[in-house]
């Protein structure tokens, strides 16, 4: 091993026997070390130190508590909302829900410092909408006998639109406007709240000013602006403040309410591991003991992926191991701190950082070739400060280890941006983007092809000297949707390249799934003339241009096939649909059909497994 040999190299002459040893022994008991996951390591901590930490003892311990979160929303719902009518109303206009609220309760409570700001209570902020609605109405109720009907509200408009810059109103504001007055006399006449969030933003002067025409609006002048306007704006202020008083309700009340039920029924979470044992350690005496038994169980700690951890997992290795002054190290990337829905928080990265005694960068790249590894230097290095928060996270270039594999004799770089060739497109207007996605996936095709016909790599060992062609599995092509994998894999197809993709897309989305649902449609409305050509033109079906054109001609072949058809349908009903299928691809010979396609096993498959999911 080069590693080891470098560790033994680096000792000194007369000590690298007993160096040797240690590493001799330490490859023996690696098994005995004590590797988890943090929230494992949490668990373990406050099991052995359970009274200490204040534990449940008798706790059960569940890996998902969202049922707890969910219905803590709907009661929230029930009691908050639906029983107040201005709640209700909003809720309707600005369609809030239980589940929706209940997503955002989750993601704020995945950061366990969060905190809502400013805070407003609910009930101050519902009777302060309350006041200013009223105020909106009563100047409603004083101009709306100025409107003339039919042509509601428009000579009132004319009077102010030239305090606006380039006052032309957009034609399509009479219509608009006609629509909100009625909601705004809805709203006067019943207390309708939903149309009254609905339409008051028209009259706030800055949405209002947006539909004018012109570069950009501008402003009343001071004194002119007519007090509907200004009673509508303090009514549309007093909307925003409280939407956010009331996810502080909600964001308040649902964790109180999960947190009682927890205790009820004696179950704890993921986040509730945690959050005991980092209160625990936060305690003078009692984490000074815990942090202290723990420190002495491990002789040094090593956290892998450490850009993920957030501050309450940082937290709690620091107190328990920079107490015992057990070495700890943190491994981790800053640049790869970008999976926020797995709580990683950059800020606590560099938090370690900065707190870290000795910093250890790794400067040679052990995985890609020379002229990559170049590309990438000059790419970054090319910036004063290629990261946001620069000087705490610097650009290093790194070294490569490896040789260019690749002999390409076009000689093009290992990092190549292509661009949308406008002349080959035959146009100078940019083109729309279903037409460069096949221009796309059309050159990836082409330059899969000369690759395959002009590159090669080593033929085995790198030092060999020998080399081949490339082959196809030593391409991969990155897409960005499952939509557009599709597109280039049909292009490689055409172009007789053999490919597979792989992804987390649904059997759903595949070209099988379209085809079955073509090939049912055609068995349940088998006289839909349109439809079942449409089937019989799908590969699983096999009918080509030709062979349709020729069934179209036999009307005893259409008669022999609409028999069939009605077959089918009557197996279905009598035995179930795997029945029914299993015979439809013995008898119109679905099977060697597809398997004599390129990737007609991935097909077959596919289709193997929508029969399943519909059985």
């Amino acid at each position: 091993d080069k590693v080891l040999v470098g560790i033994c190299e680096q000792a000194s002459r007369a000590g690298r026997e007993a160096a040797a040893g240690k590493l001799r022994q330490a490859l023996r008991e690696f098994d005995q070390a004590a590797i988890s996951t943090i929230h494992g390591f949490c668990q373990r901590t406050l099991a052995r130190n359970a009274f200490e930490c204040g534990m449940p003892f008798d706790a059960e311990f569940i890996s998902d508590d969202s049922t707890l979160s969910d219905q803590a929303a709907r009661d929230f719902w029930r009691s908050t909302i639906a029983s107040d009518p201005i709640l209700a109303g909003l809720s309707v206009a600005r369609e809030w829900s239980a589940t929706g609220f209940a997503k955002e309760y989750r993601e704020i409570k995945r950061q366990p410092d969060a905190e809502l700001r400013p805070r407003h209570e609910l009930p101050a902020e519902v009777e302060k909408l309350a006041g200013a609605a009223g105020g909106f109405l009563d100047e409603w109720r004083r101009v709306r006998p100025d409107f003339v009907d039919g042509d509601p509200a428009w000579s009132w408009l004319e009077q102010w639109k030239w305090s606006i810059k380039d006052g032309r109103i957009k034609s399509d504001l009479k219509r608009r406007f006609a629509f909100h007055v009625r909601n705004l006399d809805s709203f006067a006449q019943s207390g309708a709240w939903s149309a009254a969030a609905e339409s008051l933003p028209l009259f706030n002067l800055e949405d209002l000013a947006a539909c004018t025409k012109g570069d950009s609006p501008g402003a009343m002048r001071s004194g002119d602006k007519p007090a509907l306007i200004a009673a509508a704006e303090e009514t549309c202020a007093a909307f925003a403040n409280i939407e956010h008083a009331l996810r502080c309700a909600f964001v308040d009340q649902v964790a109180a309410s999960v947190a009682k039920e927890k205790a009820r029924l004696r179950v704890l979470g993921f986040d509730d591991l945690l959050a005991y044992l980092r209160r625990s350690l936060a305690e003078d005496g009692v984490g000074k003991a815990v942090a202290g038994a723990v420190g002495r169980e491990y002789g040094a700690a090593l956290i892998d992926e450490f850009q993920d951890t957030d501050p309450a997992q940082y937290e709690i290795f620091r107190r328990i191991f920079a107490s015992s002054r057990t070495p700890i190290f943190f491994v981790g990337d800053p640049k790869q701190a970008i999976y926020s829905f797995r709580g990683a928080d950059i800020f606590t990265y560099m938090r370690a950082a900065a707190d870290t005694q000795r910093k250890v960068s790794i400067s040679v790249n052990h995985r890609s070739d020379k002229s990559m590894v170049a590309a990438v230097n000059a790419l970054f290095a090319g910036a004063a400060r290629p990261f946001v928060h620069g000087n705490a996270i610097p650009f290093q270039p790194a070294e490569p280890k490896n040789p260019d594999a690749l002999a390409d004799p076009a000689g093009r770089g290992s990092l190549h941006w292509w661009l949308v060739d406008m002349q080959a497109a035959k146009t100078t207007k940019t083109i729309g983007k279903e037409r460069a996605s096949e221009r796309i996936a059309r050159e990836v095709a082409n330059e899969a092809v000369r690759l395959l016909n002009e590159a090669t790599l080593p033929d085995g060992a790198a030092d060999s000297g020998r080399r081949r062609a490339v082959r196809p599995s030593d391409i991969a092509v990155l897409a960005r949707s499952n939509h557009q994998a599709a597109e280039i894999q049909e292009a490689l197809r055409l172009a007789n390249i053999p490919s597979v993709t792989g992804g987390a897309g649904s059997v759903f989305e595949s070209r099988e799934a379209g085809e079955l649902r073509r090939i049912l449609e055609a068995m349940l409305l088998s006289r839909d003339e349109a439809g079942l050509r449409a089937a019989l033109a799908t590969e699983c079906w096999g009918y080509d241009a030709q062979a349709l054109l020729a069934f179209d001609r036999e009307p005893e072949a259409q008669e022999a096939l609409h028999r069939r058809l009605a077959s089918y349908r009557e197996d279905w009903s009598r035995h179930g649909f795997m029945a029914m299928f299993e015979r439809f691809m013995e008898e119109e010979g679905v099977k060697p059909r597809l398997l004599s396609l390129e990737d007609g096993e991935r097909r077959l498959t596919n289709l193997r497994h929508l029969s399943e999911l519909l059985h």
